[in-house]
């Protein structure tokens, strides 16, 4: 056995070497990428002067947030958050110390309503022309545009980790829309609006940003939310902030499912105390219809039903008693007097998100009593008598039809055939077909990841790969210029279901229809795949920004009425329980800021719940 000798080399000498490996590595390109899983959630907690921790101030940053190539998917809906945005970006190359890189971000830019300038689009008016204020809820779009730096690599002081100093400065200049051969063209203006900056200290190993800081002083506008109406005033934005991680946390199934039982039981309890004696819960502004009562206290009975109130609960019966008693008006009204009567002859001795209709459509059909069904036959009935005749949509007036009235409508339709009350062929067909000629293209291809849901065509290699579609508000406005967004689109995708299903079940689905069905639904569901955000409805510039939770009900239904168990590797409903239940009050509520508490917890109990009651195709 031979003994090796190692000759020990003096410690000045050692230094040496190690001051030179650093030179070294601080010379070399290395690659800086975010590396929180999808899991995982990054929680950052503000600091004060001396570093000292802030109370009840955080960020959270999901791992779906982070892309590889060192983009993100983070959302804003107000200048004073551009620049976390602009904090999470790394290189998306090799990078040294010294390196240099251009960097530019568009903010708002996407609006489509109100085209004219004179701001009287049906959910935010446009921005362009209307003059400085940009109309009367639409953000004027910005531009970040400046450089990164990568100052260099260090050791964290309160970790001991490898970590990459990233520093940026941006100018916000302002933008314009142009019409060069009538095509939609934006330009970023000379007009600088002020400046950010930013500085990053990135994990090399874990992957994620260990602290951050930004100041940003800018010429702004922000949304002002009242109990009657949003609307954008000039402001100036002076802040400056510091973050630091405080934990990564997993997004487990089992403890999550705990939070949200203990989570709901406290918001139904604080919607119990919200109930006015009459069984109502009050005049209520709502997304779509302005003053609808109806409408959210079928929201509400929805959501007591749904976290586990029996049909003969006081609460639900003195609402059901209200319900009863009001006439027929707009369809969001209908649909929650409708609704919540089939809700409440549903099974429910199981989470709604369990119940399997093909299953449950006789107990249900012989549950619900005849005076209530005679009911729901009226309200059918009253639907049918408003919708358009030439479009087969329905809209708050005569003249006005559009996506989210008529997913209103059709929501009361589809559970009412589940009850037994059939509505004609051709409301269901003519819909589908417009559905499926108004769709509009947009962004680059998508390759489709969404567990557990079947296609009307069989998934192949050409048809996994799909560009996003969207739907605007006005579904039969012949301009194909003009996009949606997150709740249109989330409405288009139920829709198309519910057409599916129905026609399916009556036998009456053609293969043209059954091919372009498939291409639509892949098309909205890409959307949503590649657009997805909790923190705001995308794109997050208009007047519906503001309802956060109303929109992740509505993403919830689209993806539960589908049937998806993770979208993009990602298990959506956790993520988006989070989200939701680290913006919830003490008390058990949630509020929006539209003076709309009780429709903004009744929408969270929803979604914690995945309160959809999913129609079968079967016969």
């Amino acid at each position: 056995m031979s003994i090796r000798v190692v000759k020990r080399l003096p410690l000045l000498v050692c230094l040496a070497l190690a001051s030179a490996v650093a030179a070294q590595d601080q010379k070399a390109k290395r690659k800086i990428a975010w590396l929180l899983p999808k899991s995982r959630v990054a929680e950052y907690g503000y600091l004060g002067a001396g570093g000292k921790p802030v109370a009840d101030r955080s960020l959270w940053v999901f791992g779906s947030e982070l892309r590889g190539d060192g983009s993100n998917r983070i959302e804003v809906d107000r200048y004073a958050d551009i620049p976390i945005a602009l904090l999470f970006t790394l290189p998306d190359r090799e990078v040294k110390p010294g390196d240099v890189w251009e960097y530019q971000r568009y903010f708002f830019h996407a609006a489509r309503w109100g085209e004219s300038g004179e701001g009287t689009g049906p959910i935010g008016g446009g921005w362009w022309g209307s003059g400085p204020g940009g109309g009367p809820s639409s953000l004027p779009p910005v531009c970040a545009k400046g450089q990164f730096r990568l100052v260099k690599y260090e050791k964290d002081k309160k970790t001991d980790e490898e970590c990459a100093l990233i520093a940026g400065q941006f100018n916000l200049f302002e933008m314009r829309q142009e019409r060069p051969n009538n095509e939609r063209k934006l330009v970023i203006t000379k007009n600088d609006l002020g400046d950010v900056s930013v500085t990053a200290s990135v994990g090399i190993t874990r992957g994620v940003l260990v602290r951050g800081a930004w100041a940003m002083k800018s010429r702004s506008w922000e949304r002002q939310v009242t109990k009657e109406e949003s609307k954008i005033a000039a402001s100036r934005t002076t802040t400056s902030e510091t973050i630091e991680i405080r934990e990564e946390v997993d997004l487990d199934a089992e403890k999550m499912t705990k939070a949200i039982e203990a989570q709901v039981k406290k918001a139904v309890e604080w919607l119990r105390k919200q109930q006015q004696a009459g069984g109502d819960w009050a005049t209520i502004p709502a997304l779509e219809d302005g003053r609808v009562r109806a409408s959210i206290a079928g929201l509400c009975v929805r959501a007591l039903l749904a976290a586990g109130a029996k049909p003969d609960d006081p609460a639900v019966d003195r609402a059901m008693r209200w319900l009863k008693s009001q006439p027929a008006g707009t369809p969001a009204s209908t649909c929650g007097q409708a609704t919540a009567f089939v809700y409440r002859a549903a099974p429910n001795d199981k989470p709604f998100a369990e119940l399997d209709l093909a299953k449950a459509r006789g107990d249900l059909r012989k549950a619900i009593p005849k005076g209530d069904l005679e009911v729901v036959r009226s309200f059918v009935n009253g639907l049918l008598s408003r919708r358009d005749a030439k479009n087969a949509t329905w809209g708050t007036d005569k003249d006005y039809t559009n996506i989210l009235t008529t997913r209103h409508a059709i929501e009361a339709l589809a559970l009412a055939a589940e009850a037994g009350i059939d509505s004609p062929v051709d409301a269901w067909s003519r819909l589908l077909d417009l559905l499926t000629a108004t769709m509009t293209e947009e962004g680059a291809v998508v390759e489709l990841a969404w567990e557990g849901v079947t296609f009307p065509e069989p998934d192949t290699d050409t048809n996994r790969k799909v560009k996003p579609a969207s739907w605007r508000f006005d579904i039969a406005d012949p301009d194909g210029r003009a996009s949606g967004n997150a709740f249109t689109t989330c409405a288009a995708a139920e829709l198309l279901k519910a057409c599916e299903i129905e026609l399916t079940r009556r036998g009456a689905l053609k293969d043209a229809q059954k091919r372009a069905l498939d291409r639509a639904q892949r098309g909205a569901l890409a959307w949503i795949q590649s657009r997805r955000s909790w923190r705001t409805p995308v794109p997050s510039e208009a007047d519906y920004s503001a309802h956060v939770f109303q929109h992740a009900h509505a993403v919830m239904r689209a993806c539960a009425v589908y049937g998806a168990k993770k979208v993009d590797g990602v298990d959506w409903h956790l993520e988006g329980a989070y989200h939701l239940m680290r913006q919830q009050y003490e008390d058990g509520h949630w509020d929006c800021g539209y003076a709309q508490p009780a429709a903004d917890t009744a929408h969270a109990i929803l979604f914690l719940t995945r309160a959809v009651l999913r129609p079968s195709p079967e016969k």
